[in-house]
């Protein structure tokens, strides 16, 4: 069992950045837009799991436009008619099911701005 720890920090008023202390993509970057389509899944299967099944889950939420992945980052752009709140707890939430679903411990660390 790991203790997954996520730190968010907030760029501008509409996009946040998870940051993890394990690699969650095995791809350098990756770039995926509301909605998914074909040509998607090429990439998502270059970006392994758990990356591919958070940018799943993501990019299937209200007020999710653009997902960005890295091997230690996740990021969120969302539409501006929508709230941090709603959709941060719905991504904590996907985060606390695939990290405890491997058997891993997660701590979330609050937002920092800058």
């Amino acid at each position: 069992m790991k203790k997954i720890k996520v730190k968010i920090t907030q760029f501008g008023e509409n996009e946040r950045t998870f940051h993890f202390n394990v690699e969650i993509s095995q791809s350098k970057f990756q770039d995926f837009w509301r909605p998914l389509d074909e040509s998607s899944d090429e990439y998502l299967k270059i970006v392994g799991k758990p990356g591919s099944a958070l940018i799943r889950a993501a990019i299937q939420m209200d007020g999710v436009a653009r997902v960005y992945i890295r091997p230690y980052e996740l990021q969120i752009r969302k539409g501006e008619a929508f709230e941090w709140e709603d959709i941060e707890a719905k991504i904590i939430e996907v985060l606390t099911k695939i990290f405890s679903e491997r058997g891993d411990e997660i701590e979330i660390n609050p937002l920092e701005e800058k």
